[in-house]
C-alpha cells in the first residue's frame, strides 16, 4: 500500500541522515520504526521507566557483572566517607 505525507524539512533531513547511517532507505527506516511501534503490546507504554532505559551511564563498564554484595559494600564505603 502506498501513501503520501509531508514532513517538516528538518525532520526529513534527520530521517535521511539516520537512514544513511544505517545503510537503509528512508522508506525502510519508516517501515522499521512504525513496525516496532505498532508491534509492542503496550508493555513499554505501561512502564513509566521504559524511556530511561539506556539513558544513563554508570561510568563503570563492568557494573553489570559486579556482584550485588560488592556493590553494597562499595556504596556503604562511599556513605561512610
Amino acid at each position: 500500500m502506498a501513501t503520501t505525507f509531508e514532513l517538516p524539512e528538518e525532520l526529513y533531513r534527520r530521517l535521511a541522515d539516520v537512514a544513511a547511517e544505517r545503510g537503509v532507505s528512508a522508506r525502510q527506516l519508516i517501515v522499521d520504526v512504525l513496525s516496532r511501534q505498532f508491534q509492542s503490546s503496550g508493555d513499554a507504554q505501561d512502564d513509566p521507566f521504559e524511556a530511561f532505559i539506556g539513558g544513563f551511564d554508570s561510568g563503570d563498564p563492568d557494573w553489570a557483572s559486579t556482584d550485588t554484595a560488592v556493590l553494597r559494600q562499595q556504596a556503604a564505603a562511599r556513605r561512610a566517607e
